[in-house]
């Protein structure tokens, strides 16, 4: 499995934007990623919320290699709090 933990500053609670997600995944993803096998994408318990913007931006490039069904059969993300997770899962659509 591909378990993949994002850094952000200790700062941020908050993320938003398309161009921030696309930047977060060019940077801590894009190189690390293994679409032939199970992935876990893990956000830092210090984030609270984020913003549809930057879940779109960040899940472009997942969802053009691997699809919505391949989101759905593989992906795993992992938040601070179920609600999180669930606000993740709904925005990628």
């Amino acid at each position: 499995m591909n378990r993949i933990e994002l850094k952000f500053d200790k700062s941020d609670t908050r993320l938003a934007g398309f161009p921030y997600g696309k930047m977060i995944y060019d940077k801590q993803v894009k190189d690390n990623i293994n679409y032939d096998d199970k992935i876990m994408i893990v956000f830092p318990t210090q984030i609270e919320k984020i913003a549809s913007s930057f879940v779109q931006g960040f899940f472009a490039e997942i969802v053009k290699n691997i699809g919505y069904a391949g989101i759905e059969k593989q992906v795993d993300i992992v938040a601070g709090t179920p609600e999180l997770v669930y606000s993740i899962k709904k925005n990628i659509y």
